[in-house]
């Protein structure tokens, strides 16, 4: 009898921790938070800046570094189950919206580590934090 509720214990704390570390995998953080997180990685080939905002949006302005996958592209889906599981995401949309709904999709598809900026570029843009313009010229900068 000992046995089997020191057994039950043990199972029940693995489970436990196997829930707490999964949740943390998986965190909605501030802008600023981002920015953190972006000086600290931006270098790091296991780390993916991803934009999911439409390519006229992405052409127009976007947080260095970023990579665009069009949210409201056909083959969306497809395309973020392609990427590796293993290496580390932030996303951004617009408001938060889009890139909510790609964070829950790569909690489904079992990637390991993904933050959600709240707020998207909107938030980013009122820290007053940097972004990459389209010159007038039609170039990015």
């Amino acid at each position: 009898m000992i046995m089997l509720r020191y057994f039950t214990f043990i199972l029940l704390a693995a489970i436990t921790f196997s829930a707490a570390a999964v949740e943390s995998a998986f965190t909605n953080i501030s802008a600023l938070d981002a920015q953190q997180i972006i000086a600290t990685r931006a270098n790091s080939e296991n780390f993916y800046l991803l934009d999911v905002r439409t390519d006229q949006e992405f052409s127009e302005v976007h947080i260095k570094g970023a990579h665009k996958l069009d949210f409201y592209a056909a083959n969306f889906a497809v395309d973020v189950a392609a990427l590796d599981r293993d290496k580390t995401y932030l996303l951004y949309c617009r408001t938060g919206v889009r890139s909510t709904r790609t964070f829950a999709l790569m909690q489904q598809l079992g990637f390991r580590k993904v933050y959600n900026m709240r707020g998207g570029i909107i938030s980013w843009y009122q820290q007053r934090l940097p972004l990459v313009f389209k010159k007038s010229t039609g170039k990015t900068e």
